[in-house]
């Protein structure tokens, strides 16, 4: 089980910036993705330019379907 999280922490601010080297990499459109994942616009909006968005695991499941990854793949950082 996911311990309580209260504001953006180190999970979300990777999560961010795999969102932005996503939309980068792949010139997909946030609405396309929208569309793919089942995230509201709006949050998907307030996940990428609010640092201290908390993430819920429903749009953490919602965001790896639509960046077509397995789980673990979201958390490895790439170097």
């Amino acid at each position: 089980m996911c311990p309580q999280r209260k504001g953006g922490n180190a999970y979300d601010m990777i999560i961010q910036k795999k969102l932005i080297d996503f939309f980068e990499r792949t010139e997909m459109s946030k609405y396309e993705f929208s569309k793919r994942s089942g995230i509201p616009a709006s949050t998907l909006r307030s996940i990428l330019k609010n640092p201290d968005y908390n993430i819920g695991e429903n749009n953490i499941f919602k965001i790896i379907t639509g960046m077509g990854i397995e789980p673990p793949e979201l958390f490895i950082e790439e170097g």
